[in-house]
């Protein structure tokens, strides 16, 4: 009771005060009056509504999860503890894991890198050619700050591309033995990882790589070989050069690789179908998507979702369909 008293008290005190002031200045009197005038019509801020914030909320969390599995996921960078199994004598092979030739996994120094540039360089030798090739490889594999810079001006690399044309062909007859194929197989493999690798890099390697002929490389060596691992790693860098950027994207399409690996989706094995629908994620990422490409892709994709258990492949699937129905050319 007392406090609305003086409530009351303090608001006579405010209209008398209010009032001699505006026999001197008599535009207060209209502010005054203007003010209690309008306080009965004064209207309040609506509340939020609640239904649209959580849209809201829910919209932004996406964008950001989509921004950072495109950040994360765009490219891929082949670790040296994720060796393929016809390198391996067991399970046991991890890093620093022996090799079925009796060498250890490693790191080399890089006060080596000029006998392994020598190694590469050397004709008819595909077993010095193989080690240095790996060499290179275990150097850009590592996790942190590899020497890629190093290895690129050493210019071997072009070298390295050139493995991936290989055949058994090109082995004369009377060497073509079971061990010699063999060591084929893990240069085209080894040259593989390594053009993987630097693919996962800075653009301004990803173009050196395809001015020399790593992407046209990387297609023959999916197109030609019967080795599902070198298959899986040509897709894996393939699926690095296409999330560059557009344009070389738009270079690996030409060469029919994306018909060829829709068409094969379904008979490859469960690894090989996780870095095939991711490669295809990279195709759709820049909604610019053909009518004819979603056409030709999107019931194999549809099957696969059905057909498949595996939770990176169903992932990968979706973000793939998201891509297709976020582009810009009506192929909803």
């Amino acid at each position: 009771f007392f406090s609305y008293v003086t409530y009351l008290h303090f608001l006579n005190t405010l209209h008398l005060l209010l009032f001699k002031l505006s026999l001197s200045f008599p535009f207060t009197l209209h502010f005054y009056c203007t003010m209690f005038e309008s306080t009965k019509r004064r209207e309040f801020q609506r509340g939020l509504n609640a239904d649209k914030q959580r849209a809201a909320r829910r919209d932004t969390q996406l964008s950001l999860r989509r921004k950072q599995r495109e950040d994360h996921l765009k490219k891929k960078h082949r670790k040296l503890t994720n060796q393929p199994s016809f390198y391996r004598t067991g399970d046991s092979a991890a890093s620093g894991a022996e090799w079925k030739d009796g060498t250890r996994e490693g790191i080399p120094p890089l006060t080596d890198i000029p006998k392994y540039v020598a190694n590469v360089m050397q004709a008819d030798n595909l077993e010095l050619n193989l080690v240095g090739t790996g060499a290179f490889r275990r150097l850009l594999s590592i996790e942190r700050d590899p020497p890629t810079k190093r290895i690129i001006e050493t210019g071997v690399i072009p070298r390295v591309i050139q493995f991936c044309h290989l055949s058994s062909d090109a082995i004369k007859e009377a060497d073509r033995t079971q061990r010699t194929l063999d060591v084929l197989s893990k240069l085209q493999f080894e040259a593989a990882w390594v053009i993987t690798n630097i693919a996962a890099s800075s653009s301004e390697y990803v173009r050196y790589i395809v001015a020399n002929g790593a992407a046209s490389a990387l297609v023959h060596l999916f197109r030609t070989t019967n080795n599902p691992e070198i298959a899986d790693q040509s897709i894996w860098g393939l699926g690095n050069i296409v999330g560059d950027c557009q344009e070389l994207k738009d270079a690996v399409l030409k060469s029919g690789f994306l018909h060829e690996l829709v068409t094969n989706l379904l008979q490859f094995d469960c690894e090989l179908q996780k870095n095939a629908i991711w490669c295809l994620s990279n195709v759709f990422r820049y909604n610019d998507s053909s009518l004819e490409d979603v056409k030709s892709v999107a019931p194999v994709l549809c099957k696969l979702l059905r057909e498949s258990k595996t939770e990176d492949v169903i992932r990968d699937l979706l973000w793939t369909f998201n891509y297709m129905s976020s582009s810009q050319n009506d192929v909803e």
